[in-house]
């Protein structure tokens, strides 16, 4: 899990293998934002499974975010 949608963004945990967290939005290169412990971070799409339906999610990608940086 990262502070931002990219590996550029600090770590700031790990997930173990089967977690479920909700999802709160997207980012426009593949990243989902998610509330771990109450806290919004983010995580790679290229890590995850989705269940339910996702294709409304908000995107939240940050103003600045360059999208090669995925």
């Amino acid at each position: 899990m990262r502070n931002g949608p990219g590996t550029e963004f600090g770590i700031v945990g790990t997930l173990v293998y089967g977690t479920s967290l909700s999802v709160n939005g997207k980012s426009n290169n593949g990243w989902f934002q998610v509330v771990d412990n109450g806290q919004l971070v983010w995580v790679s799409g290229s890590v995850t499974a989705l269940g339910g339906n996702c294709d409304n999610l908000a995107d939240m990608t940050p103003a600045n975010l360059n999208v090669d940086n995925g």
